[in-house]
């Protein structure tokens, strides 16, 4: 005799599974008429024994069931290995000419990251690679930047940590279109000190009305003639 529910075979009738603890009342009857050999029982209701499903049933059951439950599990499994999936960006040097941030040609290279990844992991990632490609490029520390020169700290237009998937998503580009710089410290901060020393230099600019500009211009103008005057008058006592 067998559980319908879980499969399992017992010897004597119990009306409970000991495996799965579902109630047996459905095979009472069978277990009853296999105790009286050689009698047979009439059932009162022939349909509810026909409702008692077999082993066959049983198996067939649990084997859709199986196949589902695997299906499922799949489909969990593929999304997270695809969101763990290495993406491909480009990542670039900056330095200080003169007194702005340019990049430099020719020290372009492609970085293998996850979609995941912030934005600490991916300077330290690619100033790894940077030092592995060029020998000849500058101790550290380094600092991450945008294209315009900004530091990687939140995503763009968001107050968010960076993290590479959102800023896909912000600027609306494939991942092998984007493009990060990192820069060394000491460039970058004398970069910061030139662009406020610009703008504190600035020529001030004093805006007049026409009376007062025509009115300083006369003022002048009268000097000079007075000035001339009396030049005249000691030439001649001379």
């Amino acid at each position: 005799m067998f559980c319908p529910f879980c499969g399992v075979g017992f010897s004597l009738f119990t009306p409970f599974c000991a495996s799965c603890g579902r109630s047996l009342e459905l095979l009472r009857d069978q277990a009853e008429g296999s105790d009286s050999p050689g009698t047979s029982k009439q059932t009162e209701n022939p349909e509810q024994k026909q409702t008692c499903p077999s082993y066959k049933q049983f198996m067939e059951y649990r084997k859709s069931k199986s196949k589902e439950r695997q299906a499922f599990s799949c489909g969990v499994k593929l999304k997270l290995k695809q969101q763990s999936k290495p993406v491909k960006i480009n990542i670039g040097i900056m330095v200080l000419q003169q007194t702005d941030l340019k990049p430099l040609r020719g020290k372009t290279l492609p970085l293998f990251i996850s979609p995941e990844i912030t934005a600490p992991d991916l300077l330290k990632q690619a100033a790894e690679k940077m030092r592995t490609f060029h020998r000849d490029l500058e101790e550290g520390p380094y600092v991450l930047l945008y294209p315009d020169c900004t530091e990687v700290i939140n995503v763009p237009g968001t107050e968010r940590p960076f993290r590479l998937a959102d800023y896909k998503e912000e600027i609306g580009k494939n991942y092998n279109r984007i493009s990060l710089f990192i820069c060394p410290e000491s460039h970058f901060k004398q970069a910061l000190i030139a662009e406020d020393g610009t703008s504190d230099s600035d020529p001030e600019i004093v805006i007049t009305s026409r009376s007062t500009a025509e009115f300083n211009q006369a003022g002048i103008l009268t000097c000079s003639r007075t000035f001339i005057y009396h030049t005249a008058i000691s030439n001649c006592n001379i």
